[in-house]
């Protein structure tokens, strides 16, 4: 044990001091310990302790038995939830990733045996200071990420870990240890295992760092392609790092460095908002780049205005466009409300219906499409009266 102070919530303190008075051994743990350390502010806190889920709720008020299969209660103190979790021992893993059957243990050390790698492999409490039996402090100090134990077992017992693995080494700009390293490249196959949603999760976690073309491993060796990311890079994947640090703008980028298309999006399972948005980031990468207005209008028709300094930061980190005279053009767009879609038209489909001009149907689309057009040339034209004249004349041209 370590003779550190860690200035833990007060909410914490009263949860673990609850415990341990009333004759149950109790830490903080892992990642909260992990970010404590190097001076962050941790997103949430877990507790561990030798109390069963039954002991935990009477003694906290308010509870909720969020994962009491695996031992986990969720304490909520003035309104922060802390999740407690019994000591816990480990049998085999079933497919790659949920262990067969949980056991409660009887102490730190065993519980500290079972995580995935040193850095969060440490507890901690006002009365014991820094339990560290993996040597996670030194690790952290030298910025290493390396599995607790054999790293072949660790990622045989869960695939996720892999991916884990590069993702707190890209966040914490860390190196992974040779010997994890190696047992990651030699399982990733393993990830094709592993849910979609889980590995998503991760890998947008990855691509919004500092250096995500760290993550080349795990593409030269194909452990990614089942999610259809190509080895065959199309670009330099160094090119990735000066990409703007935006989720839309990095997978978008990631996906064309990759040579691979939005089906990496779908497979995925990408909520509907991200896969239309990257759709239209790769449809539209090509287009050139806007002289004018009018060609920014057309630009905002096709490509959703919302990212347009994405689309142009792609453009310029891939393609070497000169976005220099851009900003002016898109800002004068926007800021002034020049139209660019059906819908800022004076004009609609229903006024074109009770005009009889067009029935119900297609024509109404085309119609509508055809005075944007004109409108985007000439936006003095977006005046309903004039509008509906040049309805009636491209009706007869029909």
């Amino acid at each position: 044990m370590i003779n550190k102070i860690i200035n833990l919530p007060d909410e914490v303190k009263y949860c673990i001091n609850k415990l341990q008075q009333n004759g149950y051994d109790a830490f903080a743990v892992g990642g909260c310990v992990r970010d404590c350390l190097l001076n962050k502010t941790p997103k949430d806190y877990d507790v561990t302790t030798s109390a069963l889920p039954e002991q935990v709720m009477d003694l906290f008020e308010h509870t909720i038995p969020t994962g009491i299969k695996f031992g986990t209660v969720m304490a909520v103190i003035n309104n922060m939830p802390i999740e407690i979790t019994t000591f816990r021992s480990e049998s085999n893993y079933i497919d790659f990733r949920r262990p067969e059957s949980v056991d409660f243990a009887g102490d730190i050390y065993t519980d500290l045996s079972r995580r995935d790698f040193t850095i969060n492999a440490m507890a901690y409490s006002d009365s014991s200071g820094i339990v560290d039996p993996f040597n996670g402090m030194t690790d952290l100090n030298n910025k290493i990420i390396k599995a607790v134990g054999n790293p072949l077992e660790r990622f045989n017992e869960d695939a996720l870990r892999i991916m884990r693995a590069f993702r707190f080494a890209l966040r914490l700009g860390f190196d992974i240890d040779s010997a994890t390293f190696d047992a990651a490249i030699t399982l990733s196959g393993n990830l094709k295992k592993i849910s979609v949603e889980r590995i998503a999760s991760e890998l947008l976690a990855c691509l919004i760092t500092d250096h995500p073309s760290d993550i080349k491993p795990l593409l030269t060796c194909d452990s990614l392609n089942f999610i259809g990311l190509s080895s065959n890079f199309k670009y330099d994947i160094n090119m990735l790092d000066k990409i703007i640090n935006d989720k839309y703008a990095r997978l978008a980028a990631f996906i064309i460095i990759c040579d691979s298309t939005n089906e990496v999006c779908k497979n995925l399972k990408l909520d509907n908002i991200t896969i239309k948005n990257v759709k239209n980031l790769l449809d539209c990468y090509k287009y050139p780049i806007p002289k004018n207005q009018q060609d920014v209008c057309h630009l905002f028709n096709k490509l959703n205005p919302y990212l347009w300094k994405q689309w142009l930061n792609i453009k310029n980190i891939l393609l070497h466009d000169d976005i220099s005279n851009c900003y002016y053009l898109f800002n004068y767009v926007i800021d002034n409300n020049i139209p660019y879609k059906v819908s800022m038209l004076n004009i609609n489909g229903d006024i074109l219906i009770s005009k009889k001009i067009v029935d119900k149907g297609k024509q109404v689309g085309y119609i509508l499409n055809e005075l944007l057009n004109k409108v985007i040339d000439n936006p003095e034209l977006n005046n309903k009266n004039t509008l509906i004249r040049l309805a009636y004349d491209l009706i007869k041209e029909i």
